[in-house]
C-alpha cells in the first residue's frame, strides 16, 4: 500500500507576519491588505487541488504562505508545477520529545526579587502546545480572575489558571501517517489523555500543591496558561503533523501569549535527496521553523527543546543532533540536566529470609500497562523454562501462569519479550539491564503489551537471578509507589542532543550554536493525568516522575515569564538573552563526568534564574555562531548592547577563548558607556590564518553593571572525514506489510559535528524481503543520505541498512499483517445479524486486531487498549469507541451514543496506526441481551445451583435496552441514575414479570439494570427468561425458579 503524508506547498509570497514586527502591525491596513492578496493567491492554488481531487489539510497565511495537504510522493512531486508554488516539502509526523529542580537554577532569588513565588510570573501568559492541559489539577488551581476577553475556546476546559484550551486533534486524525486510509474517531476535546503537556504546564507555572512524595510548584506559579492541544490520544493517535503546530502558533498569537513551549521530538525535516520534491531548496526549508520566526518576529517567545537523540550514532556523544523546531535561530533551544535526585519505583523481594539488598530494588515501570497498586506474584526465571533468558521466542503454553516473568533486556523489542510471556500465562514482567549497565528508563515503545512490566538495572539483575536460581518459591511485588533518592546533579543528560544545529535560513548551509543553554529536565517529579493509563505520564496519583529534554523547556519558559514580568517592555530577542547570557557553566559536568562540557552539550550553561530577573543589559543575538570558517572569507558578525537599566553604565567586553587556534576571535570595542535605554552595536569577527580541522569555542563576557553576561561563540573547520552515522528518519518504524515509499534517511558528520558531503552511499535489503524503491547516492546538504524503502509481503522484521563513509547503520522495522474484521456481534448474546442500539457493547471478531491481551482498568473506558482502537463515522459524525477489552482475535467496544437515530454507521478498527476495511454495523433503537441475572433477595447469582424463588426480586444485568432519559457520555461512568425511555418487559417462562425499574445506573457504563419482581404463578424448574423492547427481543435464557 502506497503511503500518504503531509506536505507543504510553500507559494512565493511573504507570509504576513514576515511584514509586521508586532502584533499591532498585523491588524494594520497593510498587513490586512497582504492577507487578502495572499488569499487570492492561494484561491488559485486550492481550486487546483480540488480539481486534481487532493486533501487540504490547512491553508496558513499569517506566519507561513502555504497550503498543507496529504498526499503520495508521486503527487506531491506533480504538485510543484501549480503556478504560484515556489517549495514542495515533506513534512514527517512529529513526536513528543519539581521540588528540588527549581534549587539548582537560583530561583528563590527571582521569586524574593518578584515578590514571593505566588507572584512570580503574574500576568503573563504562557501557551503550552502539547497534548492538552488537566486543568482539574491541584497545580491549576486559583483564586485569582482570568483578564479581560478570557476564557478563549474551549471552557469546559478552562479556569482562573488555564484561560485558553482548544483542541487541534480533529485535524490531526483527519490524516494517517502509514497509509492512505484517512484516520477518525479520536478524543477532540483539549483534554489530556497522555498526561505530557499536564507535566510541562506544571514545570512551567503551576501553583504550590502537594503529591504522595514532595510538595512542588512550577517556575512562574503566577503565570496564567493556555492549552493548544496538537497531539491525540495514546495508542489512536499520539503524533501531531505540521500543520496543526502551525495553526496552534497562529492562535498563540492571536490570544495574546507572551510565551510558548514546544517540546516536540520530531525528526529533522527529510526533504533532501529523493524526498527532496523540490532541488531549489538548498537552505533550512523547514516550514516549522519559518512558523517559529514569524511568530517571534511578532512577540511570541517560543522555548523548543533540543531533543533526546544524543547517542543515537555509533559514538557516545551524537553531534549535530538538535531538532527542528529547536534549530529556528530565533527559538530558545533547550537541552537538559540532572536534578538533584532521582525518581523510582520499586520491585520488592517478599519471599522469608530474601536478602536486605533485595527487598527494595530501584525500578521503573514501563510505557505499556500502568497500576494503581502493587502487584505480586511468583517469580520465574525463563532460563528454567528452557529460554536463552531473553524471551525473544514463544515460551512454553501455561509455564508461566500466574507469575512474574523475569527477562534480561536484548535481542529483540521489550514488546517481544513482554508478550511472549503473557502468552505463556504471566502476570507482570521483570526486565533486568544489559552487561555493564544499571541506567533504567520507562521509553520501552511497549504500548502495545497487555500485562506490567518494570525495568531493574543490571547489577540488581545479576544478584536477583543469583537468588532466585538459588531458592525455589521466590516470591515479588511490583510497587507503583514513587520514592526519590539522591542523584548527581547538574550533569548533562546522557539523551540530550548536541550541536551544532541545522543553522540560519542562507543559500548555502551554515550551522549554528545550540542548545543555547540547559535546564534541569531529568528526575523531575512533577504533575501527571490520571484519565488515560494508556498514557505515558499517567499516575493515579496524579504525579509522576519524568525525564527528557521536554521538561527543561517549561524551566526555562518560567523563568521568561519572570524576566518579562520584570523588564515588560523587552523585546523576545531581549527576553532571550536575558536568560541565555544569564546561564552558568559552574558546577556543570558532561555525561563521562568531565568538567566543563563544551558548548555543542550546553550552549552558554545552566538556567540561573535570579540573575536573569536582574539584568542590567541585554546582548543581542545571545550566542554567536560563525560555522564552518575560511580564512579567505571570515564572516563578520554584529552583537546589540542595550541597556536595561534606570542608570548609566560602563560595560566592559572581553574575548575568553576555550581552544587554541590560529584564528581569535576579535572586538571592535572592550568598553561602551551606554544611558539608560540606549544600545550600541560592536562588530565580531574571527582574525588570522585558517585553523586546522576543528570545533573551537568561547565566551564574550560582558562586566560592568549587573550581572556578568556572557555570550557562547563558536567557529569550526570541517575535517571531510566520516565519523558519525545517525538516523534522522524512522531509524525504527512499523508499518503493514507490502508498504510501499517507507522515507528513511540518516546524517554523516565528522567529529566536530560539521556535516559531510558528496560520499558515496549503498542502500540495501538486510532481512524481510523488502526493496530500495528509491535511494541517494551520494550524501547531500548537512550530509543527508535519504531513501524510499518497500516492505515485503510477509509479517516480520524488516531491515534496511545504509552505508557511506566506512560506516554503516541499520534501519530496522517491522511489518505486521493488516486488522481484519470476520464478524461483529452483540456483546451480551453474541448474536449477529441484527440491528445492535448505540449506547450497547459490541463484540468484533478479526485477526490482527491487536498485539496483545488488555482489559480496561479505570472507572472510564479508555479509547485505546494495547494500541488498538476502534472508531465510528457516520451521518456526518467521526467518534472513538470506548473500550472493555482487546485481544489479536476479539474486541469489546462501546457503540458510542452519538448515532442514535442512524440505521447504520462505518465501524473501522485500528492496530498500531493500521486499518481494516470499513466494516458496516447496522443499528436500531434496541437490541437487548442479558449479562447476568441476581436474585436481588439473596444477592447471588442465578444458576442451577443457586436458583430464584417465585416472589422474589430479580436484578438482570443487560445491554441494548435503547434511549435513556438523560444520554451520558460515551465512555463514561452513569453519573446519576437515569431510566430507560422504553420499559422492557420481561417474561420467565412465559409469565410477566412486574419491572419496577430499568435505566442506567452509577458507576458503571454502558450497563442497565432491570428489577422485576418474579410472580407466585410463574413455572418452577428450567424456565427460559426474554426481555424485550419495541418488539425485538433477547434470546432466552434459562433460569432454575424454585
Amino acid at each position: 500500500m502506497a503511503r500518504r503524508g503531509e506536505y507543504a506547498l510553500i507559494l512565493q509570497d511573504a507570509p504576513v507576519a514576515q511584514k509586521t514586527h508586532s502584533r499591532a502591525e498585523l491588524d494594520s491596513s497593510a498587513a490586512r491588505a497582504h492577507l487578502q492578496a495572499i488569499r487570492q493567491a492561494q484561491a488559485v492554488v486550492l481550486a487546483e487541488l480540488r480539481r486534481r481531487s487532493v486533501p487540504v489539510t490547512y491553508a496558513s497565511q499569517l506566519l507561513v504562505n502555504a497550503v498543507f495537504v496529504r498526499t503520495t510522493r508521486e503527487t506531491a512531486a506533480q504538485l510543484r508545477n501549480i503556478p504560484g508554488v515556489m517549495h514542495v516539502q515533506y513534512l514527517p509526523p512529529v513526536k513528543r520529545d519539581l521540588n528540588t529542580a527549581l534549587n539548582l537554577e537560583n530561583v528563590s532569588a527571582a521569586w524574593s526579587a518578584l515578590g514571593g513565588a505566588s507572584n512570580a510570573g503574574a500576568g503573563i501568559k504562557i501557551g503550552i502546545i502539547d497534548t492538552g492541559i488537566d486543568q482539574n489539577h491541584p497545580g491549576f488551581q486559583t483564586t485569582s480572575k482570568p483578564p479581560s476577553g478570557f476564557p478563549k475556546g474551549d471552557s469546559n476546559y478552562t479556569n482562573n489558571k488555564v484561560i485558553v484550551a482548544r483542541s487541534y486533534v480533529s485535524t490531526d486524525v483527519s490524516q494517517n501517517y502509514t497509509s492512505f486510509t484517512a484516520r477518525s474517531g479520536d478524543d477532540t476535546s483539549p483534554r489530556d489523555r497522555t498526561g505530557h503537556g499536564t507535566a510541562i504546564a506544571m514545570i512551567a507555572a503551576g501553583v504550590q500543591n502537594t503529591g504522595p512524595v514532595a510538595t512542588i510548584q512550577g517556575m512562574a506559579p503566577g503565570a496564567l496558561l493556555g492549552n493548544y492541544k496538537v497531539f491525540g490520544s495514546p495508542g489512536v493517535y499520539d503524533f501531531a503533523f505540521d500543520s496543526v503546530i502551525v495553526q496552534a502558533l497562529t492562535d498563540a498569537v492571536a490570544d495574546g501569549m507572551d510565551i510558548v513551549t514546544l517540546s516536540l521530538n520530531g525528526g529533522d525535516p527529510a526533504q533532501y535527496g529523493p524526498l527532496d520534491v523540490d532541488p531549489s531548496c538548498d537552505g533550512q526549508c523547514d516550514v516549522r521553523a519559518q512558523a517559529v520566526e514569524s511568530a517571534f518576529a511578532n512577540g511570541l517567545v517560543v522555548v523548543a527543546s533540543a531533543g533526546n537523540d544524543n547517542g543515537s550514532g555509533f559514538r557516545p556523544i551524537t553531534l549535530s543532533s538538535i531538532h527542528t523546531p529547536g534549530t529556528a535561530p530565533s527559538a530558545i533551544t533547550v537541552g537538559a540536566t540532572t536534578n538533584a535526585h532521582l525518581v523510582f519505583q520499586a520491585v520488592h523481594v517478599t519471599s522469608s529470609g530474601a536478602p536486605a539488598n533485595l527487598q527494595n530494588i530501584h525500578a521503573l515501570f514501563n510505557d505499556g500497562p500502568h497500576i494503581a497498586a502493587a502487584l505480586a506474584g511468583p517469580l520465574i526465571d525463563v532460563t528454567q523454562l528452557g529460554n536463552d533468558g531473553l524471551a525473544c521466542t514463544a515460551l512454553p503454553s501455561g509455564s508461566l501462569s500466574g507469575a512474574i516473568a523475569f527477562i534480561q533486556r536484548g535481542t529483540c523489542v521489550y514488546s517481544d519479550k513482554v508478550n511472549n510471556a503473557q502468552n505463556a500465562g504471566a502476570v507482570g514482567v521483570i526486565v533486568y539491564q544489559s552487561s555493564g549497565l544499571d541506567n533504567i528508563y520507562s521509553a520501552w515503545f511497549a504500548q502495545d503489551t497487555g500485562i506490567p512490566a518494570m525495568m531493574i538495572g543490571n547489577t540488581d539483575g545479576i544478584a536477583l537471578k543469583n537468588y532466585v536460581d538459588a531458592n525455589s518459591g521466590v516470591t515479588v511485588s511490583l510497587d507503583p509507589s514513587l520514592s526519590t533518592v539522591g542523584g548527581t546533579q547538574d550533569q548533562v543528560a546522557s539523551y540530550s542532543s548536541r550541536g551544532p544545529s541545522l543553522g540560519n535560513f542562507a543559500p548555502s548551509p551554515v550551522l549554528s550554536l545550540k542548545p543555547e543553554l540547559v535546564a534541569v529536565g531529568d528526575g523531575i517529579y512533577t504533575a501527571a493525568q490520571k484519565l488515560d493509563p494508556n498514557g505515558d505520564t499517567y499516575n493515579a496519583t496524579g504525579y509522576a516522575g519524568v525525564s527528557g529534554t521536554s521538561y527543561a523547556v517549561p524551566m526555562v519558559a518560567g523563568a521568561v515569564a519572570m524576566v518579562k514580568q520584570k523588564f515588560p517592555t523587552l523585546t523576545p530577542a531581549q527576553l532571550k538573552s536575558a536568560v541565555v547570557n544569564t546561564a552558568t557553566t559552574q558546577n556543570l559536568i558532561d555525561v563521562d563526568g568531565s568538567a566543563n562540557p563544551r558548548v555543542n552539550a550546553v550552549g552558554a550553561g545552566k538556567l540561573s534564574v535570579g540573575d536573569a530577573v536582574s539584568i542590567a543589559a541585554t546582548l543581542e543575538p545571545s550566542t554567536l555562531s560563525f560555522g564552518v570558517v575560511n580564512a579567505a572569507a571570515y564572516p563578520k558578525l554584529t552583537l546589540k548592547l542595550t541597556n536595561v537599566s534606570n542608570s548609566q553604565a560602563t560595560f566592559n567586553l572581553s574575548v575568553q577563548p576555550r581552544d587554541t587556534s590560529s584564528a581569535s576571535v576579535q572586538l571592535s570595542s572592550s568598553s561602551i558607556t551606554l544611558n539608560p535605554g540606549a544600545n550600541s552595536t560592536l562588530n565580531v569577527t574571527p582574525s588570522g590564518s585558517q585553523p586546522a580541522a576543528g570545533s573551537y569555542e568561547g565566551f564574550i563576557q560582558v562586566t560592568g553593571a549587573g550581572p556578568t553576561l556572557r555570550v557562547p561563540y563558536e567557529f569550526l573547520v570541517g575535517s571531510g572525514v566520516p565519523y558519525d552515522m545517525f538516523p534522522i528518519l524512522d531509524g525504527g518504524f512499523l508499518g503493514g506489510v507490502s508498504d510501499q515509499g517507507w522515507p528513511i534517511a540518516f546524517r554523516l558528520v565528522d567529529q566536530y559535528g560539521v556535516p559531510v558531503r558528496n560520499t558515496p552511499i549503498q542502500f540495501s535489503v538486510v532481512k524481510g524481503g523488502g526493496s530500495i524503491a528509491l535511494g541517494d547516492d551520494q550524501t547531500a546538504n548537512y550530509g543527508l543520505g535519504a531513501a524510499d524503502v518497500n516492505l515485503g509481503n510477509t509479517q516480520g522484521d524488516q531491515f534496511f541498512q545504509a552505508a557511506a563513509g566506512g560506516l554503516s547503520y541499520t534501519f530496522q522495522g517491522y511489518a505486521r499483517n493488516y486488522p481484519a474484521i470476520t464478524n461483529v456481534v452483540d456483546g451480551a448474546t453474541f448474536r449477529a445479524g441484527q440491528g445492535l442500539a448505540p449506547g450497547s457493547y459490541i463484540t468484533i471478531q478479526g485477526s490482527a486486531l491487536a498485539d496483545a491481551t488488555e482489559a480496561y482498568s479505570t472507572p472510564s473506558l479508555p479509547v485505546s487498549l494495547s494500541y488498538g482502537s476502534v472508531s465510528f463515522d457516520g451521518g456526518g459524525l467521526s467518534v472513538p469507541g470506548h473500550l472493555t477489552y482487546v485481544s489479536p482475535g476479539q474486541i469489546n467496544v462501546q457503540i458510542p451514543w452519538e448515532f442514535q437515530g442512524q440505521k447504520s454507521v462505518q465501524m473501522t478498527v485500528w492496530s498500531n496506526y493500521l486499518a481494516t476495511a470499513q466494516y458496516t454495523v447496522p443499528l436500531a433503537a434496541a437490541s437487548p441481551g442479558v449479562f447476568a441475572t441476581v436474585d436481588a433477595n439473596s444477592n447471588t447469582v442465578v444458576t442451577s445451583s443457586t436458583p430464584v424463588k417465585r416472589g422474589d426480586t430479580l436484578t438482570l444485568y443487560a445491554n441494548g435496552l435503547g434511549p435513556v432519559a438523560a444520554t451520558p457520555v460515551s465512555g463514561e461512568p452513569t453519573a446519576a441514575v437515569t431510566n430507560t425511555v422504553v420499559t422492557p418487559t420481561v417474561t420467565l417462562g412465559g409469565v410477566d414479570l412486574a419491572v419496577s425499574f430499568s435505566g442506567l445506573i452509577p458507576p458503571y457504563v454502558g450497563l442497565y439494570q432491570v428489577n422485576a419482581a418474579i410472580p407466585a404463578n410463574t413455572p418452577t424448574g428450567s424456565q427460559p427468561l426474554v426481555i424485550s423492547v419495541g418488539g425485538v427481543s433477547s434470546p432466552a435464557i434459562n433460569l432454575t425458579v424454585q
